[in-house]
């Protein structure tokens, strides 16, 4: 079994390697040691550009809406649907994490009985930390809460006993969703390809999501069998359609009863795509494996953001605004080109 040394950089606090899938992928193929003196370095864009320095094969995640910079990473794993070369694999939010949840969805019968509706004894549910874009988080809650109580659990919005939190780790946002006919599942913003794990998390508790975020979302999930905020002229027909399936148990569970996946392959499809383009970069000759330019305006771009960060750890070291030294570098570039020199 071949032997990978990585490392990595720039993730969030109490941020555990060993839950990340590109690691449990690795551990079944390869013989893998965590180290600073690492071959790959597996970087995030938490901290100011963290990764920045390591001379090594950068392999960049995201789970935020953020396009990787393939300027200073060789490979980048990301929620946005980029084809380039074979430098990028597109994860679907919840699949970042839970693998094994995704295909017991999938393979889950949605045959439900009416019995089922017993079990959901509350309306609706929003869980977010802060508002979205246009406010539409908090308007969809006032707009439905003039017909009924919707359970605000997050912090965003509270309206819990003793203004308690739910959170997925200890499975209470799980419980307090698989009690609730719909669950409000708004993105932070429509940005195009842009769709975290809201939608995954609310067909996992047997629940009508109520969605506002990218078009593409329907390349994965069955528009039968969720609300698109996005179908509809006003927040009012949102409100509206809401109120209708809340009221006729026929339609409310014909909808629950849809497929989740455009694609009843689509999980295992996707599973099996991520995992052969980890192996595509591991088996490739480590110095075959580089794919970021190191020459010329990367390397000095990536020269000025170190310097950045270097004035930023330390006040005494002399600084000169990043937009300034960007210009200047420009204008060096275009200097040399007129005088020969690249």
């Amino acid at each position: 079994m071949k032997r990978v040394k990585i490392q990595f950089a720039g993730f969030w606090p109490g941020f555990d390697p060993e839950a990340l899938f590109i690691t449990k992928i690795l551990r079944r193929h390869y013989h893998v040691e965590i180290t600073d003196d690492a071959d790959y370095v597996i970087c995030s864009g938490f901290g100011f550009y963290d990764y920045l320095g390591h001379e090594q094969i950068r392999i960049f995640f995201s789970g935020e809406n953020y396009i990787p910079d393939f300027n200073f990473v060789d490979y980048a794993f990301s929620l946005y649907p980029i084809t380039f070369l074979d430098r990028h694999c597109t994860v679907p939010g919840a699949l970042l994490s839970s693998f094994d949840t995704m295909t017991r969805l999938q393979q889950k019968s949605r045959d439900y009985a009416p019995s089922i509706l017993k079990e959901k004894p509350l309306f609706a549910n929003m869980i977010a930390s802060h508002e979205s874009e246009r406010n539409l988080r908090g308007e969809l809650v006032r707009l439905l809460s003039r017909y009924r109580r919707v359970e605000a659990a997050g912090s965003y919005l509270n309206n819990m006993p003793d203004g308690k939190t739910v959170k997925m780790d200890d499975g209470s946002k799980f419980a307090l969703q698989k009690q609730c006919k719909f669950t409000l599942c708004c993105e932070s913003l429509a940005h195009e390809g842009f769709v975290t794990e809201k939608l995954f998390d609310a067909f996992c508790a047997d629940t009508i999501p109520v969605y506002y975020g990218s078009s593409t979302v329907s390349d994965i999930f069955n528009k039968d069998a969720y609300i698109d905020v996005r179908d509809y002229d006003s927040l009012e027909a949102v409100a509206d359609r809401i109120l209708e399936l809340d009221s006729c148990e026929d339609q409310y569970l014909q909808m629950l009863r849809q497929p989740v996946f455009s694609d009843d392959k689509y999980i295992e499809r996707k599973m099996a795509e991520i995992e052969d383009f980890v192996c595509h970069i591991f088996d490739q000759p480590m110095e075959q494996a580089y794919r970021r330019s190191r020459q010329y305006m990367p390397a000095r771009y990536e020269q000025e953001i170190l310097r950045e960060k270097k004035a930023r750890q330390d006040p005494s070291y002399g600084r000169i605004p990043l937009w300034s030294r960007k210009k200047e570098a420009l204008a060096r570039i275009m200097r040399e080109r007129l005088n020969g020199q690249r």
